[in-house]
């Protein structure tokens, strides 16, 4: 175990895999150790000593419904939290709110599993009003955006192939 955490190419099976018993239930020790493995990765993390980069977007799938919208938001360019908030509202016709408490904390998870990262320039485009913090995709980002585009409309394509709408075409 602490060769997984202190390599700089960990194995991508996560702790709880490699700590759960034969049948694959996790014990208390284990979910304790997990904790502890957990603090040990964020920590590494913070100190730039730990590379977990994950490559396949799949892992990544599904998306939350507020995850989809806050990535397709970016899919404009650079925005600051207020505009992404805008942008969202605005795509999907009022339907879907993220207060600015949720929104920031979505925006530190998706910054801390690289599929969002902050622009080196944090200058108002109009020079007017407080610096604000922009972001914007990553590469792994919009491929796990496309991946999940993938994946709903293959669902829709199954649903409309189904019997769900036999009654509208009768």
């Amino acid at each position: 175990m602490l060769h997984w955490l202190f390599s700089e190419r960990p194995s991508p099976i996560p702790p709880t895999k490699m700590l759960s018993n034969h049948s694959g239930e996790l014990g208390i020790s284990c979910i304790c150790t997990e904790m502890i493995l957990l603090s040990w990765i964020d920590l590494r993390r913070q100190l730039g000593g730990l590379n977990m980069e994950y490559t396949d977007p799949l892992d990544f799938l599904p998306l939350s419904a507020t995850d989809f919208q806050l990535l397709l938001a970016l899919t404009a360019g650079e925005l600051h939290g207020y505009a992404i908030d805008k942008s969202v509202r605005e795509a999907s016709g009022g339907r879907v709110r993220i207060g600015l408490g949720s929104l920031y904390r979505i925006l530190a998870r998706l910054l801390n599993s690289g599929l969002v990262e902050e622009s080196e320039t944090h200058e108002d485009a109009s020079g007017e009003g407080p610096n604000r913090r922009r972001y914007r995709l990553t590469t792994l980002g919009l491929s796990v955006l496309r991946a999940e585009v993938s994946r709903l409309s293959d669902a829709v394509d199954m649903a409309r192939s189904s019997r769900l709408f036999a009654d509208r075409e009768a």
